[in-house]
């Protein structure tokens, strides 16, 4: 348990060389074997609570937290719950740069197959490393190369719906005011003041809103926040002004210190885009090499839909409206579990 709280691996090796004198068989004073050791956690070592004993476990889905996160997540949760208020969802709208591969090769498509079918599967004991038994490499869902086109994308999320706008690079040649991606601070400003009002707009009269959400909420990316002095970036910043939007951080003047890093269990945004990644890969899926850009977007146009019909909203409980209205709830939690991560 000691060497576990000083982040090294707590494996029978580790123990015997920690602890040479009590790791020996007093009987025969050779060390006890690696399957005692492991008895020995399965009855004596937590990490919480005794009744709570140590298992061999994968770990879960989600990134480990720094320890010195913790309290400043609590407080990026104090702070949300003291500046919005329980009916200020109305007036958010969500934003948060992504991007899909489509493949190009036969290799890459079965590479991108095997991720989706996710880390844990039914198989044979003795045929797991055959097949699409193993995993699929860890680039396989994120890094570029000529065996892929890459393709940009946001969801706009506000008032329980959501759009999903997919960059255009043949329509931004022509169009210089269009962005090509979405990740740099010039392209996001090009979507901030040139595309997201549109959009909204759009939304306001297909859904009878009376009228559009006017604060962005976002993350701490450098495009959206310099990191070298915690406010808005500049460009980011600027473009908002001119569309008559405002981040939820504030002004270019405001500090955005109380915003920690790795939010995105409490982001709803983040919520919204794992289903939309999920539904491409499930509901929604594409089993073809060479997908086009336009038949990508068919795709996107018909997770848009369904996330924002009934079925969806009956499937899920609550449906995008619930989501939309549940940041306190998700911050009261932060700070309940003292900055530690939510459940999925």
């Amino acid at each position: 348990m000691e060497l576990k709280r000083k982040k090294v691996a707590p494996n029978p090796r580790n123990v015997r060389a920690r602890l040479p004198k009590t790791s020996l068989n007093t009987d025969t004073e050779f060390p006890i074997s690696d399957k005692t050791i492991q008895r020995i956690y399965q009855v004596h070592c937590f990490d919480e609570d005794e009744d709570d004993p140590w298992q061999w476990l994968h770990s879960i889905e989600q990134d480990v937290l720094p320890e010195k996160l913790r309290p400043w997540r609590v407080q990026t949760a104090k702070h949300l719950l003291s500046e919005f208020g329980a009916g200020s969802w109305v007036h958010h709208v969500s934003i948060d740069p992504c991007a899909s591969l489509l493949p190009k090769t036969l290799e890459r498509l079965e590479e991108l197959e095997v991720a989706a079918m996710g880390k844990w599967k039914w198989m044979g004991k003795k045929s797991s490393r055959k097949g699409l038994n193993p995993r699929a490499p860890a680039t396989a869902t994120k890094q570029a190369s000529q065996s892929v086109t890459q393709v940009h994308w946001t969801p706009v999320f506000a008032k329980g719906k959501i759009r999903i706008y997919m960059c255009d690079p043949e329509a931004a040649k022509e169009d210089k005011d269009l962005p090509v991606k979405l990740n740099d601070a010039a392209n996001l400003a090009k979507f901030v003041q040139n595309v997201l009002p549109r959009v909204m707009e759009e939304m306001k009269e297909a859904h009878g809103w009376s009228s559009i959400p006017r604060t962005v909420i976002h993350d701490k990316a450098s495009y959206m926040v310099s990191p070298l002095h915690d406010r808005l970036n500049r460009t980011f910043s600027d473009a908002l002004k001119k569309a008559g939007l405002r981040s939820w951080v504030g002004g270019e003047s405001d500090s955005a210190k109380w915003l920690a890093p790795k939010m995105g269990d409490l982001y709803l945004h983040e919520t919204a885009i794992s289903h939309i990644r999920r539904l491409l890969a499930t509901k929604f899926v594409c089993g073809r090499i060479g997908e086009t850009r336009h038949l990508f977007r068919a795709r996107l146009d018909k997770v848009e839909a369904h996330m924002n019909s009934a079925e969806f909203a009956a499937k899920d409980g609550t449906g995008l409206e619930g989501l939309a209205k549940d940041l306190r709830n998700r911050c009261e939690e932060v700070v309940k579990n003292k900055g530690e991560r939510l459940p999925k």
